[in-house]
């Protein structure tokens, strides 16, 4: 799943693996940027809207979000708003959503 400025991998993982719990996020921002304080800027922000776009959600995901050039001028409610429809189409936390309705 992709919007013009992240794409976005999930991975439910199986019962067996590392107990961690709740999702697991990485985020990769590329060289586009010339400045690593530019490409931490864009790793946190992309960071924290990921977990607002999560919402609390404890399920055992592995999450791969790459940042595509732009991301640094998206603003915080369109980042929460994309990555909350791309994970909803990704099927992140949607068995949650469905045992607790």
């Amino acid at each position: 799943m992709h919007s013009p400025w992240v794409v976005v991998q999930a991975r439910r993982r199986e019962a067996g693996e590392a107990a961690a719990r709740g999702p697991r996020v990485a985020v990769a921002v590329g060289r586009g940027l010339r400045t690593a304080v530019a490409r931490n800027r864009v790793r946190r922000a992309v960071r924290e809207a990921c977990r607002a776009a999560l919402g609390g959600d404890e399920g055992p995901w592995d999450l791969v979000l790459i940042a595509r050039p732009g991301a640094a001028e998206v603003p915080f409610a369109e980042r929460v708003r994309a990555l909350s429809a791309l994970l909803r189409e990704a099927g992140v936390g949607a068995e949650q959503k469905a045992v607790g309705a």
